[in-house]
């Protein structure tokens, strides 16, 4: 708790933090349950990695691409599932709402396909946003390109509560801010990143897949250095949740 406490700069909810880290090993578990391959370590246990801003091991990952791999496992477990119905190259827009005294009530959502174009209306007793971030308003991102932020904008326009996003736009961490202080004092696009002495097997273990994707635009981080920006990833701030995802707005 300690760790997330301070990363966040005193500025968390304590009870928040308090579940996500004790009940975090829980929600491993299941993911495992639904097919989610993580590596082990030589002792056939979790290898648990130790990221920025942890003080102890505790990183349960698979290769450097961990995201990819969760996702994976889930879309399959969802397509198994004959009560689940996907509809890709759909995209939200809209919140559905009606007004019951001073209670503002969700009843789905307008998504519009987009290959045809045609708007569809999803009725639904209780609406889930999942959309991830709001990337792309930023000059350099990791997120895909639909990471516009427009699930933030549908329920803000719906009534619900927007809480957290009121920072500046700079890189808040320590290492991301040093690094956009060098480039805006030395006019650069980029900083160099070298972990050349690094023993090469280590490196292509534990960084395959950027190994691969450096490689592939002529850079092979064994032997050379990396040009990085500060960049978007997670995004702090959102709508307003309380530990069972519940907002203000009822069925939402």
């Amino acid at each position: 708790m300690q760790d997330t406490i301070v990363a966040g700069a005193y500025l968390c909810d304590e009870e928040t933090v308090r579940v996500v880290c004790t009940e975090g090993p829980a929600r491993i578990r299941e993911l495992i349950a639904v097919g989610a391959s993580f590596d082990h370590g030589e002792d056939g246990n979790l290898h648990l990695a130790r990221e920025g801003g942890h003080s102890h091991h505790r990183i349960v990952h698979a290769a450097d691409m961990t995201g990819r791999e969760i996702e994976r496992a889930l879309l399959e477990a969802v397509r198994k599932d004959h009560n689940i119905y996907v509809f890709e190259y759909h995209f939200a827009i809209d919140v559905l709402t009606s007004q019951e005294g001073p209670h503002t009530i969700c009843h789905g959502v307008d998504a519009v396909n987009t290959e045809t174009q045609e708007v569809m209306r999803f009725i639904s007793k209780v609406t889930l946003l999942a959309s991830g971030g709001a990337g792309h308003v930023y000059p350099s991102t990791t997120n895909p390109l639909v990471a516009t932020g427009d699930v933030m904008a549908m329920a803000h326009r719906a009534g619900a509560v927007i809480s957290n996003m009121e920072a500046e736009l700079a890189p808040r961490d320590v290492v991301a801010r040093s690094i956009d202080d060098q480039l805006k004092k030395r006019n650069e696009k980029y900083v160099l990143l070298d972990i050349s002495h690094k023993a090469k097997e280590k490196i292509l273990s534990h960084f395959p897949n950027i190994a691969a994707e450096c490689l592939r635009h002529g850079l092979d981080i064994t032997r050379q250095p990396i040009p990085v920006v500060p960049a978007a990833h997670y995004m702090c701030g959102g709508v307003r949740a309380g530990l069972q995802g519940e907002t203000n707005v009822r069925g939402l």
